[in-house]
């Protein structure tokens, strides 16, 4: 189950990115689905838990207007990506550009999947959540 709060940092040119190990040593098989999250964040499950969590958008009606737009945005910006044996995985620009990343990172634990917030984003999430839900 991924769980916490971890500061990262992204590399530029390239936008590497390290995992930390509490939440890299969750990965089975060293690949994760990253796509955009619905918050401006980028959102990462392992491929079986990824499955898991669209399946019922499959099952959405291609008739309806808003579920072929839903359908649109969950699949078409997802990718699965590797991870070498150190935990590290470049991260695709337009997810990097979605979430709006620089050099400075936070990831957080959602249970089933990750997050990976621009440090400065992050900050103004967490104030939000501090205020109460």
């Amino acid at each position: 189950m991924f769980v916490g709060e971890y500061q990262s940092a992204l590399g530029i040119p390239k936008n590497r990115v390290s995992l930390p190990t509490k939440i890299y040593s969750l990965l089975t098989n060293r690949q994760v689905v990253l796509s955009k999250g619905f918050d401006r964040c980028i959102v990462g499950y392992e491929v079986k838990a990824w499955e898991q969590s669209v399946e019922s958008y499959l099952h959405m009606p291609t008739k309806d207007a808003e579920a072929r737009r839903l359908r649109r945005f969950i699949f078409a910006n997802a990718t699965i990506v590797p991870f070498d044996k150190q935990g590290r995985a470049v991260i695709p620009p337009f997810l990097a550009e979605y979430g709006g990343l620089s050099k400075e990172i936070v990831i957080v634990g959602l249970g089933d999947h990750f997050e990976m917030w621009d440090k400065s984003r992050w900050e103004q999430e967490s104030k939000q959540l501090n205020k109460g839900i």
